[in-house]
């Protein structure tokens, strides 16, 4: 939603503390929701007060502007996923996939199992593990879901899985 914040309907000092933003400062925002089929959305919010949490300073601005970026620099500069329309419209259809999967599979008597995503050694045909500390003991982030899934096939014909795994980056176009 965006706000509105008219210099004659706000004291002089939110006026001038809204003046002084720069890209990405952090603020709270407080005021009276109006509908207005112009806005995106349709509605605004009328601002009565602003509260600067954080603003980011012009010696060390936010990297990400709003001209466009290569896929090298966001690799190095990730911009915070809801702030990006795209990624956010990725975001839904993946959560409508996974619900859409997570009932087929419920619907035809699967059973969800979570691989654990901390692992003690390496599953076959991986190479490339990425340690972690775990309360002093060595710990690998898990590759693949495929060997704890295996185990259970035993006791539960149908289950599934459906987390998290960490690989090396591929080379490859596909990604695969």
């Amino acid at each position: 939603m965006q706000g509105v914040a008219h210099i004659k309907g706000v004291p002089p000092q939110v006026f001038e503390a809204l003046k002084g933003l720069t890209q990405e400062s952090s603020v709270i925002v407080t005021g009276k929701v109006r509908a207005d089929k112009r806005a995106p959305g349709g509605f605004e919010l009328d601002v009565e007060n602003v509260e600067v949490v954080q603003r980011v300073p012009e010696t060390n601005p936010y990297p990400i502007t709003l001209k466009e970026h290569g896929v090298d620099f966001l690799m190095e500069h990730r911009p915070p996923v809801g702030a990006v329309t795209a990624a956010v419209g990725h975001l839904r259809i993946r959560a409508e996939i996974m619900r859409a999967a997570a009932e087929y599979f419920d619907q035809n008597g699967f059973i969800r199992t979570d691989p654990p995503i901390l692992t003690p050694a390496a599953c076959e045909g991986t190479s490339t593990l990425f340690p972690v500390d775990y309360f002093g003991d060595p710990a690998f982030l898990t590759q693949s879901g495929q060997l704890y899934i295996e185990s259970r096939r035993w006791r539960w014909a149908r289950s599934t899985a459906s987390d998290r795994h960490f690989a090396r980056k591929s080379r490859r176009r596909d990604g695969i």
